[in-house]
């Protein structure tokens, strides 16, 4: 996401030109879960004195080249002539997604990232990463020491006296994409889950409060089964969505396992390997079969 020239070009402006600096650039997009007021007030306005859960989705570039600039002493006097636009939306959760018009809320802030990041070319990932939804995936985990790594970290550093556990978002896309109804599909299609496929997975429908045990199924499976393959991890995580009843991951994976050593593709000539069998949508229709079959005898039993 860093762009260098145009950083540069930034720092240059607010050197020489501060004066300039407000009509030159974009200025900076916010977005805030609530807006404090000060009681005081100047020209007959309000003042915004705080801000609560504020992201930045754009203007990174800027704040990193105000960072630069400021960093140089000779330009200090200069730069307290330059003026920034700053642009703050209040997604107040409570106010605007609690409503009948949920679903055009969602779709109005989710423009709101997605159209003001013109200058530089982002990433579907990146660019989804602003999302408000997201943000709310991240407080909901933080909540149970989950890190939900929003950003495209090399390292995943984080720390680990406030949080147990991390889990990128790109991974968490794939556990909603493979709960949905496609686990066959979710390690092949990482670029269209936030691309194409980003409005069906991460919807207005999305039960918050879920993400949590979906996110704790993947940890709780990452650490009891090591030498299971994320693949299996996506269907174990489907399959216990479907059950009626879930009396452990060893019965998902029995399951799993059943359905892999039965399905057999007429038209495939020779033995075909677990990782080919787990991404066609054969097996997965095979695999429906005896969860539905799994479902009904638990449903007798009970009668």
């Amino acid at each position: 996401m860093q762009n260098k020239k145009f950083i540069d070009s930034i720092s240059s402006t607010l050197s020489k030109h501060p004066e300039m600096f407000f009509a030159y650039n974009n200025g900076i997009t916010v977005i805030t879960n609530n807006m404090e007021n000060d009681d005081n007030s100047f020209g007959g306005q309000k003042i915004i004195f705080e801000l609560n859960d504020a992201q930045i989705v754009n203007g990174g570039q800027t704040i990193r080249a105000c960072g630069k600039a400021i960093n140089s002493v000779e330009n200090l006097e200069n730069i307290k002539k330059a003026y920034v636009l700053v642009r703050i939306f209040n997604i107040n959760e409570k106010e605007n997604l609690e409503t009948e018009d949920k679903e055009k809320n969602l779709k109005l802030f989710r423009k709101i990232p997605e159209f003001t990041n013109k200058q530089v070319k982002i990433s579907d990932i990146d660019l989804k990463a602003m999302d408000y939804i997201q943000i709310l995936i991240e407080r909901k985990l933080a909540e149970h020491r989950i890190f939900y790594c929003r950003r495209n970290q090399k390292d995943h550093n984080f720390d680990r006296v406030k949080y147990d556990s991390l889990i990128t978002m790109e991974k968490f896309g794939q556990i909603l994409y493979s709960v949905n109804g496609n686990p066959h599909k979710a390690s092949q299609k990482k670029k269209a889950i936030f691309g194409a496929e980003y409005d069906t997975v991460f919807n207005s429908n999305l039960d918050i409060d879920q993400c949590y045990e979906y996110a704790k199924d993947f940890t709780n499976i990452a650490e009891q089964y090591k030498s299971l393959s994320q693949q299996k991890t996506f269907y174990i995580i489907y399959i216990k969505s479907k059950l009626n009843s879930f009396s452990g991951y060893d019965e998902c994976i029995e399951i799993l396992d059943d359905s892999l050593n039965s399905f057999v593709k007429e038209d495939a000539g020779v033995a075909m390997k677990d990782s080919r069998k787990l991404i066609l949508e054969e097996f997965k229709d095979a695999l429906d079969t005896k969860i539905n079959e799994k479902n009904q005898i638990s449903i007798d039993t009970q009668n």
